[in-house]
C-alpha cells in the first residue's frame, strides 16, 4: 500500500567511473567507502538509490550495497536499482547521455550486466555508443529496463550550451517520448525542470504524462549531496518524491504515471477509515484510492456494503458473523453509492444527479414577463384606440341636432352646465406610483440582502439610483394627491349641480325643462362631434406607430449556471434561445388565429374583426380575458425552466440521455469534493454502462481529483480502474464455502508494484482486458512479466 513518499536519487558515481572524470575525483568513491556515502544518504532520508557509472558496471559494488540495506543499519535507504550511465549518440552528431535502470532480481543479474559491459567497453573516454550498439546491448543484456534522458537546458534546440543533453542528440525529441523509448527526463536543478515542464506544455499534450527526475550527480560520495567537495551547491539540496516502493517496479508505476505518483502530499488533513479486520487480521487502507477487486461471488461487494454500515441483508449479516469482521465507523462525512441504486434511480425518473436537482435552478424571468406584458398592452392600446376611432364615426349619423330657437331664451332658472366636469381618471397615475413603490421595495430589499457581494463603486451607484427613484416616487405621489384633491373638488360640484337641477326641475315650467334639454343634448352633441374629429385623425395618423417588440424586450441573462464536476449545470428559459424577431413571431402567433400576423392586426379597425382575431373566443366581451389566457400560455411556454449540460472546458453540450451519458456525469458531480464535501466516498461498480474510453478519459481523471483530498474505496471489474486509476491501494478478494453453505472471505492488499501481493499478476490473469491494460501502461517491462 502506497501511504507516503521515497525520496530518491538515482544518478550517483563510483570509482567505477575514472575513466570519463577529473583526476582524484572519484577515487574515495569505493565499495570499502559506502558506509561513508550510507551515512550521507540517512542524513538526506534518501529511500532509493542507484550507482550510474560512465558506460561501465561494477557488480560487487551493488552486491554490498544491497547487504548494507539488508541489514538495516541505515534504515532510510530501504531499496537499490542497477544502473548504467551510457553515451549514446541517436539521430545527430551531438551524443547523449540515457540512464538505464535494469530491473535486477538477483546476484546474478548483476554479473550478467558487468559481462555484456565488459564485452562491449569503449576504446577511449571520448568514444560515444550508436544507437544500434547501444540496443544491441540491452538485448544481449536481456533484461526490462528503463530509459531516461539527460536535459541540461531547455528542450529548444537552437539554445546553446548544455553538453550532452537530450533535445540536441535527435532530431524530434517528442517522437521518442511518445512512442516510450524515453520513459523520462533527468534534469539537475528545479529551474531547469520548470524550463523543460514548459517547453513539453507548450509543445504537446502528452507533457503531463513525461516523468522528470532530479538527479543530483554526485562524484565524491564524502562531500555528497554536492556533486564533489570542490563544486557546492548554494542552498539545501531538492530531491524527487515520488509515491512509489523503493524498488524497479516502484520507479516503473512512477514514471507511467506521473500525475498520480510525483508532487504528492505527505500529510492527510482529513478523517479516514484506517482499517478493516477479518478474522482478526487487521488490514490497513489508504488515505487515498483504495480498489477491491476479486471473483464473481468473492464478496466484493458485500465487504464495501459491511464497511458502509449497511448489514441489514441477511448474507451480509452472516458474512460478517462468519468471518468475525470488525470495521470502525465511517466518519460523519461519507457517502456511498451501491450497483443498482443509480439504474432505479434513472428508471423512476430518469434524473441522476446528487442530492436531487440541486445543480439545477428555477430561473426568475419577472422581467421578461413584465417586458412582454408591457407590450401586449401597448399592442392592445393601439388596436383598440383604432377600434374605439371607427366606432365613433361610425356613430355620427346619430349625432345631429335640430336648432330651436324657442329652446334659446333665458329661463326662470340659471342653466348650470356641466361641461368640462368628467370624472378624472386617475388609474395611470395610480399604476406608475406602485410600480415605482415595488422597483424600490426590491432594489432596497437587494442591496441589504447582498450587501457583502456587491463591490463598493456597485454599492454607490445602486444607492445612489436607489435614492432617485424616490425622488421620483415622491414626486409621483404629489402629483397623484393633487389629482385626487382636484377630483374630490369637481366631484364635490358636481354633486352640487346635480342636486341643484333635481331642485329646480321640481319648480321648472314645461318650457324650462325642455330649454334644459336641449342645452344638454347640445353640449352632446357638440362633445360627439369633437369625438369624431379626434378619431378620423386617430384613423390617419401615424404616430404613435404600431408597437415593435424590440422597444420593450431586453433579453438579460435569462439562465443561471452552477459548476461541478468539470461541467456547467445550465437552468435556462426557452426565450433565452431566441431573436427578439423570433419572439415577436410566435407571440402574434400564440395569441391570435391562423392569418393574424402583425401586419394584419395592425390594420384591424373594428371590434367584430378583432374578436376574429383573437385566439380563443368568438365574443367580444371576452377578448381581454382570452388575449390575457393566452398571453399567460404564451409566458409560460417561453419561461419554463429548462436544464442542459455543457463541458466546462469547451462548452460543448452533453446530451445525457442514456443511462451511462448521466451515470458519467453522476459520478464526475459525486467527485468533485466541492460538491459532496466528502471525506470518504465508497462506490460499487461506478463502471456499469459506461464506456472504456470514457472510463479510461473522464472518470478516472474525476477520481484522481479527489486524491489526497478524500479516501476513496471502490468495488469494480475493469481493470482500467485499477491500472490507468493507478490505485493506492488494491485489496483482492476471495471468497469459499465450507460443506454448510458458510462463506469464507479472505483478504490480500497492496500497491500495484507490491510482488508480494502480486496485484498486477492477478489483473493480467483474472481480469477481463487486464493484461491489454497492462501492457498499454507498462511499455517498458519485459516478457518476464
Amino acid at each position: 500500500m502506497l501511504n507516503e513518499n521515497i525520496k530518491i536519487d538515482l544518478h550517483i558515481h563510483s570509482i567505477a567511473s575514472k575513466h570519463k572524470e577529473s583526476a582524484g575525483v572519484v577515487d574515495q568513491s569505493t565499495v570499502e567507502n559506502l558506509p561513508i556515502l550510507f551515512e550521507k544518504l540517512e542524513t538526506e532520508k534518501i529511500n532509493l538509490i542507484s550507482f550510474t557509472d560512465h558506460n561501465t558496471f561494477d557488480s560487487r559494488l551493488y552486491t554490498e550495497a544491497e547487504n548494507l540495506i539488508r541489514l538495516g543499519s541505515y534504515p532510510s535507504v530501504k531499496g537499490i536499482i542497477a544502473g548504467i550511465e551510457f553515451d549514446v549518440l541517436l539521430d545527430t552528431a551531438k551524443p547523449c547521455h540515457i540512464l538505464t535502470y535494469f530491473d535486477c532480481k538477483a546476484k546474478e543479474d548483476y554479473e550478467t550486466i558487468e559481462l555484456v559491459m565488459s564485452r562491449h567497453a569503449l576504446k577511449n573516454k571520448d568514444h560515444k555508443y550508436s544507437k544500434d550498439d547501444f540496443e544491441s546491448i540491452l538485448k544481449e543484456i536481456k533484461l526490462p529496463v528503463i530509459l531516461v534522458a539527460y536535459q541540461r537546458k531547455s528542450l529548444d534546440p537552437e539554445q546553446k550550451g548544455g553538453a550532452n543533453s537530450f533535445s540536441d542528440a535527435c532530431s524530434d525529441f517528442l517522437d521518442y517520448l511518445e512512442i516510450g523509448y524515453i520513459s523520462a527526463i533527468e534534469i539537475q536543478s528545479p529551474n531547469v525542470e520548470g524550463i523543460v515542464k514548459n517547453n513539453l506544455v507548450d509543445m504537446s499534450e502528452f507533457c503531463n504524462s513525461i516523468g522528470l527526475l532530479i538527479g543530483i550527480d554526485c562524484h565524491e560520495w564524502a562531500a555528497y549531496p554536492n556533486h564533489d567537495s570542490k563544486n557546492v551547491r548554494q542552498g539545501a539540496p531538492v530531491f524527487t518524491t515520488i509515491r512509489a516502493l523503493p524498488s524497479f517496479r516502484g520507479l516503473l508505476l512512477a514514471i507511467t504515471s506521473p500525475e498520480t505518483r510525483f508532487g504528492r502530499i505527505d500529510s492527510v488533513s482529513y478523517p479516514f477509515l484506517e482499517k478493516v479486520s477479518v478474522n482478526g487480521v487487521d488490514m490497513q487502507l489508504s488515505p487515498g484510492v483504495n480498489v477491491i477487486i476479486g471473483e464473481n461471488g468473492s464478496g466484493k461487494s458485500t465487504l464495501l456494503k459491511l464497511i458502509s454500515g449497511n448489514d441489514s441483508e441477511s448474507h451480509v449479516k452472516a458474512a460478517k458473523r462468519n468471518n468475525r469482521i470488525e470495521i470502525p465507523a465511517l466518519p460523519s462525512r461519507s457517502k456511498a453509492v451501491f450497483q443498482g441504486e443509480l439504474f432505479n434511480d434513472y428508471n423512476n425518473n430518469k434524473d441522476l444527479y446528487p442530492d436531487g436537482r440541486s445543480l439545477f435552478s428555477e430561473v426568475n424571468c419577472q422581467d421578461f414577463r413584465l417586458q412582454i406584458t408591457t407590450f401586449t398592452n401597448r399592442v392592445m392600446e393601439w388596436v383598440r384606440r383604432r377600434t374605439g376611432a371607427k366606432k365613433t364615426l361610425d356613430e355620427a349619423a346619430s349625432s345631429a341636432l335640430t336648432v330651436k330657437e324657442e329652446y334659446l331664451r333665458k329661463t326662470f332658472f340659471v342653466s348650470v352646465s356641466t361641461e368640462g366636469f368628467a370624472a378624472r381618471d386617475c388609474s395611470q397615475l395610480e399604476n406608475r406610483f406602485a410600480a415605482l413603490r415595488s422597483i424600490i421595495t426590491q432594489l432596497k430589499t437587494e442591496i441589504e440582502d447582498n450587501e457583502l457581494i456587491y463591490a463598493p463603486d456597485e454599492l454607490k451607484s445602486l444607492n445612489e439610483a436607489l435614492a432617485s427613484l424616490n425622488d421620483a416616487l415622491s414626486s409621483v405621489e404629489k402629483r397623484l394627491a393633487s389629482e385626487r384633491l382636484f377630483s374630490s373638488v369637481e366631484n364635490v360640484i358636481l354633486t352640487s349641480i346635480t342636486q341643484y337641477k333635481a331642485s329646480t326641475n321640481r319648480t321648472s315650467t314645461n318650457l324650462d325643462r325642455q330649454a334644459e334639454s336641449y342645452s344638454t343634448l347640445k353640449q352632446a352633441v357638440i362633445l360627439k362631434v369633437i369625438q369624431q374629429a379626434q378619431a378620423s385623425l386617430d384613423i390617419k395618423k401615424e404616430y404613435p406607430s404600431f408597437p415593435s417588440l424590440s422597444k420593450y424586450y431586453d433579453q438579460g441573462i435569462g439562465y443561471v449556471d452552477k459548476r461541478a464536476g468539470g461541467y456547467v449545470f445550465r437552468s435556462y428559459a426557452p426565450y433565452v434561445t431566441k431573436t427578439a424577431e423570433e419572439i415577436e413571431e410566435e407571440f402574434y402567433k400564440s395569441l391570435f388565429n391562423d392569418g393574424f400576423d402583425k401586419a394584419a392586426i395592425e390594420k384591424i379597425d373594428a371590434e367584430e374583426s378583432l374578436c376574429n382575431a383573437v385566439r380563443g373566443t368568438r365574443q367580444v366581451d371576452k377578448i381581454d380575458e382570452a388575449v390575457k389566457k393566452n398571453l399567460e400560455s404564451f409566458l409560460d411556454s417561453l419561461c419554463k425552466t429548462e436544464q442542459e449540460v455543457k463541458r466546462q472546458s469547451t462548452s460543448e453540450r452533453v446530451i445525457g440521455n442514456t443511462f451511462g451519458e448521466k451515470a458519467l456525469i453522476y459520478y464526475e458531480v459525486l467527485l468533485d469534493q466541492n460538491v459532496t464535501q466528502a471525506d470518504v466516498l465508497l462506490i460499487d461498480q461506478p463502471e456499469d454502462n459506461i464506456s472504456n474510453l470514457k472510463i479510461s478519459k473522464e472518470l478516472s481523471a474525476a477520481i484522481q481529483g479527489l486524491r489526497d483530498k478524500a479516501q476513496v474505496i471502490l468495488v469494480t471489474h475493469n481493470p482500467l480502474l485499477v491500472v490507468n486509476l493507478d490505485a493506492d491501494n488494491v485489496i483482492i478478494a476471495s471468497g469459499s464455502r465450507d460443506d454448510k453453505r458458510r462463506f469464507s472471505l479472505s483478504l490480500k492488499s497492496g500497491c500495484l508494484e507490491d510482488e508480494g501481493c502480486e496485484a498486477l499478476e492477478w489483473i493480467a490473469e483474472n481480469m477481463d482486458g487486464g493484461r491489454q491494460a497492462l501492457a498499454r501502461r507498462l511499455k517498458a517491462y519485459g516478457a518476464r512479466n
